[in-house]
């Protein structure tokens, strides 16, 4: 399988988290981003590639993490 570089935004809980556990244990490089620090937020920092504690609600707030993660 090949492995892939995956964001995943709202991954702070519910379903952003089970998605980001589930491509981390897959093998996956995982980037998330969340709105509020929750415990579930601490598990996924220690194995996360990039953590991001913000809110894309424009375009212009988005992209230079977007351009990061091209690099």
């Amino acid at each position: 399988m090949t492995k892939k570089h995956i964001l995943i935004t709202g991954a702070g809980q519910r379903i952003g988290y089970a998605l980001a556990c589930h491509f981390l244990n897959q093998g996956h490089q995982v980037t998330i981003s969340y709105r509020t620090e929750r415990p579930q937020v601490a598990d996924l920092r220690s194995q996360a590639r990039v953590v991001c504690r913000q809110i894309f609600q424009r375009m212009r707030t988005f992209m230079p993490l977007l351009m990061k993660l091209m690099r």
